[in-house]
């Protein structure tokens, strides 16, 4: 009687671990300006500096989490020996069997900014993969042109959520100016974040930074229609013909 009991027992288990597993998700993690991170999950620490952070085999429900900052910009993949600042120290909600994505924003807010049911053909990629979202699984990421347009539009596209969503104008700028220092944008890119700008003072303050950032200066003029007033175009085009 006791071994069909415990053999019922462990039925239940196997039962109930498969179930979990079939639930589990995949968390990206990653900083609004790229930044090298390292990150510690339910006191399981991920200590290779990363501009992005891939989590898998998750569990559904709350989780504790740290981030730390890398002394210094280091925009490329590999390790950085800077020091580390703790900027985040908090909990993440994982539904079940989603890809989530997290942002921590200019205010060191861990922010979810998307969530997509995993596929049933979904592979557990390695914890901790250096590589950009879209480019493939466990290292197969030396893709093609189509996965690098894919990488930039989808930074793109998050990064201009991430705009409409803050409050403050001057926020806005904040954020917009760091992502152009250390990302490449065209001047059609820089016309759509003008856009997001409330203040006309502010877009031409934004235009001027960025006049030396674009890839594409002799398209500059095509930003001109972000402005309200032809006195803002104007000062713009004068300040440009001064620069060397």
């Amino acid at each position: 009687m006791k071994n069909l009991l415990y053999t019922f027992i462990a039925l239940v288990i196997l039962n109930v671990s498969a179930k979990a597993n079939g639930f589990r998700s995949k968390l990206n993690i990653r900083t609004f300006n790229d930044r090298s991170i390292i990150v510690e999950i339910d006191r399981i620490n991920y200590n290779n500096p990363s501009r992005e952070f891939i989590i898998t085999d998750l569990a559904p429900g709350d989780h504790k989490i740290k981030i730390w900052t890398v002394g210094g910009q280091h925009h490329n993949y590999g390790h950085n020996t800077g020091n580390f600042r703790l900027v985040y120290n908090g909990f993440i909600n994982i539904p079940a069997r989603s890809k989530v994505k997290a942002v921590l924003t200019y205010q060191n807010i861990l922010k979810v900014i998307d969530i997509d049911p995993l596929q049933n053909n979904y592979h557990q990629e390695c914890n901790n993969t250096i590589v950009p979202s879209g480019y493939g699984y466990c290292g197969n990421y030396y893709g093609n042109q189509y996965a690098n347009n894919n990488y930039h539009n989808s930074r793109f596209n998050e990064l201009k959520d991430l705009v409409a969503r803050e409050s403050f104008d001057d926020t806005r700028l904040a954020i917009c100016k760091e992502y152009i220092r250390t990302h490449s944008i065209n001047s059609n890119e820089l016309r759509e974040l003008l856009g997001l700008i409330t203040f006309e003072s502010n877009r031409i303050n934004l235009a001027k930074y960025s006049y030396r950032y674009v890839s594409d200066p002799g398209y500059f003029y095509t930003v001109y229609n972000a402005f309200t007033f032809d006195s803002s175009v104007n000062e713009l085009i004068n300040w440009i013909n001064h620069q060397s």
